[in-house]
């Protein structure tokens, strides 16, 4: 038995159906661009939301460190030193504060400290930017933050050059001319002064009258709870620090899971039907190509081959569109929108490599998979059932009696349904993206994809479902299903506020909750505040119950 030699033959049968057909070439390529760059841009954005959130939290506390103990003994700071779940002990006084007077008559808010080495390369680093000069070594040196600057009026500051001041210190109000040897910004929302350790000792501070330790412990919440077993403390002495701040990243985690699946089943369905249809219209030439001696193995590469050149082309195209969006505009929309909105923080951009490696992962194999039962179908078509074949319909055919075949719409449904399996899929693509909000209010319908953009005009809303009909007139609404049946639909009535639903003048959503942040703060102390005092009456909590609270947790 001779081989096939005709392997030349079919690579340049290759090149000319890929030349013949450019248009069906196109929407491949298109498929597989919009569902890799999809993935993409929707991992990117999560991931880059969620860290700049914790960034956001990390800049507001104005440190990393997860617990702290005020005025530590010596044995105390020790024994801590000594657990080996605590990653790093950080040394800081609270040294005072400014004594002066703006152009207004206000006092103005300058807290000065002092940290350690430790405290402010691993703590406090990573909550401030755009450092100038250096951390004060002698007595008379003082760092300061932009703030800071801003609010003795120094506009343009100047490493070495002078700064008087008027402040209080442990030993009362003080005059003194510093030297400043650096600043900094920061995003505390109040001015911030560092002296030096000379400057402490001559002053007379201690750690068990002035000093705090900050602590990095390895695993929150376990080891803060751990601590507060495997340390001793005085009687007016606690821990303090933050137990938790994993409930909104939770949710933000959760939701861009629920999209990405989304986008992934729909991403197959698309990819799936293009490369379905558009394999499919070769079908009769790949049985026709068995005439030339083509074995099932050579149509079956010469399909996944024709895939494997649109995936070639249509993952990176996706991957650079993705990668202009997540590291080219959205940084600049997300500064935008923290400059209109003046927030304290600034938009920074994290590279996740994962995410392109499984994204390009994700739409090669459903490229292969997708080509993968067509390239079977016309492997298996023999020259003389390919000349009957159409778009992988059934073979047996079914003889339809009817007087009114030659209407339009009738012989539109016949089409459509022509190939059910092909047609089940567009239905489902078709679904998966489809939701419909239907309001009625005083003789008027309305039709939405959304509830927020008819709550001005009505709070009464049906949800209509898959599979279902809505007829809209004068003002009432009957369902129906597929069949043609009545049903009934609950009315819906929603009860929460439009304004709830919109950005509030703000640019993105996550802006209006950053900035919604003080009014919550306000509106919760506010419901337990009766004549100016605290009523916890509504928690039923005796004033001794709540004497005996020895830690309190605040999730968001």
């Amino acid at each position: 038995m001779h081989a096939n030699r005709n392997k030349k033959a079919v690579k340049r049968v290759e090149k000319g159906m890929m030349k013949a057909n450019r248009i069906r070439n196109l929407f491949a390529v298109f498929a597989i661009v919009l569902t890799t760059f999809m993935i993409t841009t929707v991992f990117s954005l999560g991931i880059n939301y969620m860290e700049n959130m914790k960034l956001m939290q990390v800049r507001t506390a104005g440190t990393t460190a997860n617990a702290s103990l005020a005025m530590p003994t010596e044995k105390q700071e020790q024994q801590i030193k000594n657990l080996e779940y605590v990653k790093t002990v950080g040394t800081q006084y609270m040294v005072g504060s400014v004594a002066e007077k703006n152009d207004e008559g206000r006092d103005l808010s300058i807290a000065l400290s002092y940290y350690d080495t430790t405290e402010w390369d691993k703590h406090y680093k990573e909550t401030i930017k755009d450092i100038e000069g250096k951390y004060p070594s002698n007595e008379n040196e003082i760092m300061l933050s932009e703030d800071a600057l801003s609010q003795l009026g120094m506009k343009e500051p100047k490493l070495n050059m002078e700064i008087p001041l008027s402040y209080y210190d442990k030993n009362g109000q003080q005059e003194k001319n510093f030297t400043l040897s650096g600043w900094f910004h920061s995003y505390t929302g109040t001015g911030m002064g560092f002296v030096s350790e000379a400057y402490c000792k001559n002053a007379g501070y201690t750690m068990a009258e002035d000093g705090v330790l900050s602590l990095s412990l390895n695993k929150m919440p376990d080891d803060f709870y751990r601590i507060q077993k495997d340390v001793e403390l005085n009687e007016n002495q606690s821990f303090g620090g933050a137990v938790s701040m994993k409930s909104s990243s939770g949710s933000v985690i959760a939701m861009v899971i629920l999209l990405v699946f989304f986008i992934i089943g729909s991403g197959y369905l698309l990819i799936y039907n293009v490369l379905y249809i558009s394999i499919s219209k070769d079908t009769r030439f790949y049985g026709l190509m068995k005439t030339l001696g083509t074995t099932q193995k050579q149509i079956k590469s010469l399909v996944k081959n024709q895939a494997v050149k649109f995936a070639c082309i249509g993952i990176p195209i996706g991957i650079v569109l993705a990668t202009a969006v997540s590291f080219g505009i959205v940084p600049f929309v997300l500064n935008e929108g923290f400059e209109q909105g003046k927030s304290m923080m600034d938009a920074e951009v994290f590279f996740h490599p994962s995410i392109y490696i499984l994204s390009i992962l994700f739409s090669a194999v459903t490229v292969w998979i997708a080509c993968n039962a067509p390239a079977k179908a016309a492997a298996k078509i023999s020259p003389i059932e390919a000349l009957k074949f159409q778009n992988f319909a059934p073979k047996k055919t079914k003889s339809r009696n009817s007087t009114n075949g030659g209407k339009l719409h009738v012989m539109a449904f016949h089409n459509v349904f022509r190939d059910k399996k092909r047609a089940i899929l567009v239905f489902m693509s078709l679904f998966m993206g489809i939701t419909m909000i239907l309001g009625v209010n005083d003789g008027d319908c309305y039709v939405a994809s959304d509830v927020p953009a008819i709550l001005n005009y009505t709070r009464n809303v049906y949800y209509i479902g898959n599979m279902e009909i809505g007829r809209l007139a004068d003002g009432h609404i009957t369902f129906y299903n597929l069949d043609g049946d009545e049903i009934e639909k609950e009315l819906v009535e929603i009860k929460w506020d439009a304004k709830a639903a919109e950005k509030g003048g703000y640019e993105h959503f996550m802006m209006k909750e950053i900035h919604e942040q003080p009014k919550a703060v306000k509106d919760t102390l506010n419901s337990v505040l009766k004549d100016g005092k605290l009523d916890l009456s509504a928690v039923e909590l005796t004033d001794d119950e709540i004497k005996k609270l020895s830690l309190i947790h605040i999730s968001e």
